[in-house]
């Protein structure tokens, strides 16, 4: 953006493999652009010359994480009142531990796949049990952008009525085969599990929706085909949305 517009004249550092700073040191090095007007060849040949055009601005182009440090140790290291190696060794402390931070963050996925941390827990893979379930039922134009809140949503619901994800496929699989393998587009990837739970473990429903002593609430869309000789008031553990 910095570059269409204005006349780029100098970086720095020149480059991005560049710095000046030592490897055991973390001065100030955030990249700076030096640039100038541009001549604006829409106006007349003739026009007198932009005074502004010869004057040579700087641009500091920052990350989050080096603004932030700026804001919050400017008083400590360039506006104070007094000299203090203690506070200037604090900030940099600041500084360099979000150096590593950002290190961190753009490099999260290859950092994943470290042996350190390239583990799972019981609540993690069943997650991602979830997803791949849900992955392999819908197609990605009919998935809400986070997957993930949906296989949350799912694995509650799973353990609510202590199904099994092999379950899960089985009730899925027969509910898709029975309207001519296709799901049904005014559900919901949630609603279409409830439907086929309603229609295939019956017992299971019911039996969570109506027992006592639980600390769960289950969803219940307006669009479900609600059984008929079922009364919604015995069903204390259900939100029925209008």
């Amino acid at each position: 953006m910095i570059v269409s517009t204005f006349a780029l004249v100098e970086r720095r550092p020149a480059s991005i493999g560049q710095t000046h700073k030592r490897p055991d040191a973390f001065p100030f090095d955030d990249l700076r652009l030096y640039a100038s007007l541009k001549a604006d060849t829409a106006l007349p040949s003739d026009r007198p010359p932009n005074q502004l055009a010869n004057i040579v601005f700087e641009v500091q182009v920052k990350t989050f994480l080096q603004h932030a440090w700026a804001i919050a140790t400017h008083g400590l290291v360039y506006k104070t009142t007094d000299a203090s190696w203690s506070r200037e060794r604090i900030a940099f402390q600041i500084k360099a531990m979000l150096e590593h931070a950002e290190l961190s963050i753009q490099e999260a996925e290859k950092l994943a796949e470290s042996q350190a941390l390239a583990k799972e827990d019981n609540i993690t893979t069943d997650l991602r049990r979830s997803i791949q379930l849900i992955r392999g039922q819908w197609d990605a134009d009919e998935l809400p952008a986070d997957v993930r809140r949906l296989a949350e949503n799912f694995t509650a619901l799973r353990r609510a009525l202590r199904i099994e994800i092999a379950d899960l496929e089985e009730i899925l699989n027969a509910g898709k085969a029975k309207r001519g393998n296709n799901h049904p587009a005014n559900l919901s990837p949630y609603g279409v599990v409830i439907q086929y739970i309603i229609e295939n473990a019956r017992d299971k429903m019911i039996g969570a929706l109506t027992a006592t002593n639980v600390r769960f609430k289950i969803l219940i869309p307006p669009e479900i085909d609600w059984p008929s000789d079922v009364d919604r008031a015995r069903c204390r553990n259900a939100i029925f949305v209008t």
